[in-house]
Protein backbone atom coordinates (compact mmCIF):
# COMPACT_ATOMS: atom_id res chain seq x y z
CA UNK A 1 0.00 0.00 0.00
CA UNK A 2 1.42 3.22 -0.90
CA UNK A 3 2.83 5.79 1.55
CA UNK A 4 0.19 8.78 2.00
CA UNK A 5 2.31 11.06 3.45
CA UNK A 6 -0.31 14.17 3.33
CA UNK A 7 -2.86 12.18 5.05
CA UNK A 8 -0.25 10.54 7.65
CA UNK A 9 0.92 13.99 8.43
CA UNK A 10 -2.08 15.58 8.52
CA UNK A 11 -3.49 13.02 11.16
CA UNK A 12 -0.21 13.24 12.73
CA UNK A 13 0.08 16.52 13.51
CA UNK A 14 -2.26 19.05 12.18
CA UNK A 15 -5.57 17.41 13.80
CA UNK A 16 -4.21 17.38 17.19
CA UNK A 17 -2.88 20.71 16.44
CA UNK A 18 -6.49 22.14 15.46
CA UNK A 19 -7.61 20.97 18.69
CA UNK A 20 -4.92 22.22 20.81
CA UNK A 21 -5.63 25.65 19.45
CA UNK A 22 -9.26 25.10 20.42
CA UNK A 23 -8.54 24.75 23.45
CA UNK A 24 -5.35 26.77 24.22
CA UNK A 25 -6.92 29.80 22.88
CA UNK A 26 -7.76 31.60 25.96
CA UNK A 27 -4.19 31.78 27.44
CA UNK A 28 -2.58 32.69 24.64
CA UNK A 29 -1.42 36.48 24.42
CA UNK A 30 -2.77 37.99 20.86
CA UNK A 31 1.30 37.35 19.72
CA UNK A 32 1.48 33.13 20.74
CA UNK A 33 -1.64 33.06 18.98
CA UNK A 34 -0.47 34.31 16.15
CA UNK A 35 2.66 32.64 16.03
CA UNK A 36 1.08 29.01 16.49
CA UNK A 37 -1.46 29.86 13.67
CA UNK A 38 1.40 30.77 11.25
CA UNK A 39 3.04 27.48 12.53
CA UNK A 40 0.45 25.87 11.81
CA UNK A 41 -0.25 27.23 8.47
CA UNK A 42 3.31 26.63 7.50
CA UNK A 43 3.02 22.75 8.48
CA UNK A 44 -0.01 22.78 6.14
CA UNK A 45 1.54 24.18 3.66
CA UNK A 46 4.70 21.65 3.45
CA UNK A 47 2.73 19.22 3.39
CA UNK A 48 0.55 19.89 0.64
CA UNK A 49 3.68 21.15 -1.21
CA UNK A 50 6.18 18.55 -0.43
CA UNK A 51 4.57 14.71 -1.35
CA UNK A 52 7.03 13.74 -3.70
CA UNK A 53 9.98 14.88 -1.13
CA UNK A 54 8.41 12.67 1.36
CA UNK A 55 7.87 9.59 -0.73
CA UNK A 56 11.35 9.95 -1.49
CA UNK A 57 12.41 9.66 2.14
CA UNK A 58 10.36 6.42 2.32
CA UNK A 59 12.10 4.87 -0.43
CA UNK A 60 15.12 5.79 0.34
CA UNK A 61 14.48 4.39 3.66
CA UNK A 62 14.86 7.60 6.20
CA UNK A 63 11.27 7.00 7.04
CA UNK A 64 10.95 3.99 9.87
CA UNK A 65 10.17 2.62 13.21
CA UNK A 66 11.59 5.63 14.99
CA UNK A 67 11.51 6.11 19.30
CA UNK A 68 8.44 8.63 18.71
CA UNK A 69 9.02 11.07 22.06
CA UNK A 70 13.03 11.50 22.03
CA UNK A 71 13.45 13.99 24.70
CA UNK A 72 15.88 14.23 27.40
CA UNK A 73 13.20 13.21 30.30
CA UNK A 74 13.60 9.66 28.27
CA UNK A 75 17.39 8.91 28.40
CA UNK A 76 19.03 7.51 30.98
CA UNK A 77 22.89 7.61 31.41
CA UNK A 78 24.72 4.82 33.10
CA UNK A 79 28.47 3.55 33.56
CA UNK A 80 28.47 -0.20 32.87
CA UNK A 81 32.06 -1.77 32.95
CA UNK A 82 33.64 1.52 33.05
CA UNK A 83 31.68 2.18 29.45
CA UNK A 84 29.24 4.52 29.82
CA UNK A 85 26.23 3.48 28.29
CA UNK A 86 22.46 5.45 27.75
CA UNK A 87 18.94 3.92 27.42
CA UNK A 88 16.29 4.79 25.97
CA UNK A 89 12.94 4.53 27.34
CA UNK A 90 8.92 5.42 27.32
CA UNK A 91 8.34 4.43 23.68
CA UNK A 92 4.75 5.04 22.35
CA UNK A 93 2.47 1.53 22.00
CA UNK A 94 1.03 2.69 18.60
CA UNK A 95 4.04 1.96 16.46
CA UNK A 96 2.15 3.28 12.87
CA UNK A 97 1.09 6.23 13.88
CA UNK A 98 3.04 7.94 17.01
CA UNK A 99 6.08 6.28 15.89
CA UNK A 100 7.04 5.57 12.55
CA UNK A 101 8.11 8.91 11.00
CA UNK A 102 11.32 10.61 9.23
CA UNK A 103 14.48 9.84 11.57
CA UNK A 104 14.93 13.86 10.95
CA UNK A 105 11.89 13.50 13.58
CA UNK A 106 13.69 12.08 16.81
CA UNK A 107 16.60 14.47 16.12
CA UNK A 108 13.89 17.68 15.63
CA UNK A 109 12.44 16.45 19.04
CA UNK A 110 15.16 15.80 21.05
CA UNK A 111 16.92 19.66 19.78
CA UNK A 112 14.19 20.89 20.79
CA UNK A 113 13.49 19.87 24.12
CA UNK A 114 17.27 20.70 25.09
CA UNK A 115 17.08 24.20 23.99
CA UNK A 116 14.20 24.33 25.94
CA UNK A 117 15.75 23.21 29.01
CA UNK A 118 18.99 25.83 27.84
CA UNK A 119 21.14 22.60 26.60
CA UNK A 120 21.55 24.98 23.22
CA UNK A 121 24.82 23.89 22.95
CA UNK A 122 24.55 20.59 23.57
CA UNK A 123 21.49 20.71 21.00
CA UNK A 124 24.18 22.10 18.45
CA UNK A 125 26.69 18.70 18.99
CA UNK A 126 23.92 16.42 18.68
CA UNK A 127 22.73 17.89 15.46
CA UNK A 128 26.31 18.71 13.87
CA UNK A 129 26.62 14.77 14.70
CA UNK A 130 23.34 13.39 12.93
CA UNK A 131 24.27 16.05 9.77
CA UNK A 132 27.54 14.27 9.32
CA UNK A 133 27.10 10.32 10.43
CA UNK A 134 23.23 10.94 7.65
CA UNK A 135 25.08 12.71 5.11
CA UNK A 136 22.71 12.85 1.92
CA UNK A 137 20.30 12.08 4.07
CA UNK A 138 19.86 15.21 6.40
CA UNK A 139 17.68 16.87 4.08
CA UNK A 140 17.59 20.66 5.97
CA UNK A 141 14.56 21.78 4.28
CA UNK A 142 12.60 18.14 5.94
CA UNK A 143 14.55 18.80 8.84
CA UNK A 144 13.03 22.45 9.39
CA UNK A 145 9.80 20.93 9.30
CA UNK A 146 10.38 18.51 11.58
CA UNK A 147 11.46 21.05 13.86
CA UNK A 148 8.09 23.23 13.55
CA UNK A 149 6.34 20.45 14.08
CA UNK A 150 8.31 18.73 17.07
CA UNK A 151 8.59 22.85 18.35
CA UNK A 152 4.55 22.79 18.30
CA UNK A 153 3.88 19.10 19.78
CA UNK A 154 5.83 19.91 22.98
CA UNK A 155 3.92 22.56 23.52
CA UNK A 156 0.97 20.48 23.45
CA UNK A 157 3.12 18.24 25.97
CA UNK A 158 3.57 20.95 28.50
CA UNK A 159 -0.02 22.14 28.02
CA UNK A 160 -1.11 18.25 28.35
CA UNK A 161 1.37 17.16 31.07
CA UNK A 162 1.60 20.18 33.04
CA UNK A 163 -1.10 22.39 33.10
CA UNK A 164 -1.57 26.45 33.21
CA UNK A 165 0.75 27.08 35.72
CA UNK A 166 3.62 30.17 34.79
CA UNK A 167 6.15 27.73 34.52
CA UNK A 168 4.40 25.76 32.20
CA UNK A 169 2.92 28.30 30.12
CA UNK A 170 6.77 30.13 29.89
CA UNK A 171 7.79 26.40 28.28
CA UNK A 172 4.74 26.27 26.17
CA UNK A 173 5.52 29.59 24.94
CA UNK A 174 8.90 29.32 24.38
CA UNK A 175 8.09 26.50 22.38
CA UNK A 176 5.69 28.51 20.13
CA UNK A 177 8.82 30.79 19.79
CA UNK A 178 10.89 28.55 18.51
CA UNK A 179 8.06 27.04 15.65
CA UNK A 180 7.50 30.36 14.35
CA UNK A 181 11.49 31.05 14.11
CA UNK A 182 11.68 28.35 12.13
CA UNK A 183 9.00 28.58 10.22
CA UNK A 184 10.09 32.19 9.35
CA UNK A 185 13.87 30.55 8.98
CA UNK A 186 15.38 33.03 11.35
CA UNK A 187 18.63 31.30 13.01
CA UNK A 188 19.44 32.00 16.83
CA UNK A 189 17.55 34.77 19.61
CA UNK A 190 15.07 37.69 17.71
CA UNK A 191 13.00 40.18 18.50
CA UNK A 192 9.48 40.63 17.30
CA UNK A 193 7.96 44.16 17.36
CA UNK A 194 4.27 44.11 16.11
CA UNK A 195 2.95 47.78 15.35
CA UNK A 196 -0.04 48.61 13.76
CA UNK A 197 -0.64 49.18 10.46
CA UNK A 198 -0.04 52.63 8.91
CA UNK A 199 2.28 54.52 6.73
CA UNK A 200 5.14 52.11 5.45
CA UNK A 201 7.73 55.26 6.25
CA UNK A 202 6.79 54.75 10.09
CA UNK A 203 7.36 51.31 10.15
CA UNK A 204 10.35 51.71 8.40
CA UNK A 205 11.93 54.36 10.75
CA UNK A 206 10.60 51.77 13.71
CA UNK A 207 12.81 49.29 12.26
CA UNK A 208 16.17 51.10 11.76
CA UNK A 209 15.65 52.64 15.31
CA UNK A 210 15.80 48.67 16.85
CA UNK A 211 18.36 47.60 14.43
CA UNK A 212 20.91 50.39 16.11
CA UNK A 213 20.20 49.13 19.44
CA UNK A 214 20.06 44.88 18.66
CA UNK A 215 21.35 43.32 15.39
CA UNK A 216 18.33 41.86 13.90
CA UNK A 217 16.62 40.76 10.99
CA UNK A 218 13.51 42.62 9.09
CA UNK A 219 10.67 40.50 8.50
CA UNK A 220 7.81 41.34 5.49
CA UNK A 221 4.86 40.67 7.10
CA UNK A 222 2.55 40.86 3.95
CA UNK A 223 5.52 38.48 2.06
CA UNK A 224 5.04 35.77 4.96
CA UNK A 225 1.79 36.23 5.55
CA UNK A 226 1.71 36.46 9.27
CA UNK A 227 -1.76 38.59 9.49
Amino acid sequence: MPFNTSFFYQKKYIQDLISFRNTVGSYLDPYSEIVLSESMAFLSRYISNNEDVFLKRARDGWIMDTHGDLRSVNIMFSSENEERMFRLFNRPDNADYQRVDDILSDLASLVVDLKVHNLGAAADRIENMYQHKLGEGFDRSVYRFHLVAQSLRQAMLYFKNEGTDTEALQKLNQCLASAFRYAAGIEGQFLVVLVERGPEKYSTQVADALNELIPSRVINVEQFNCF
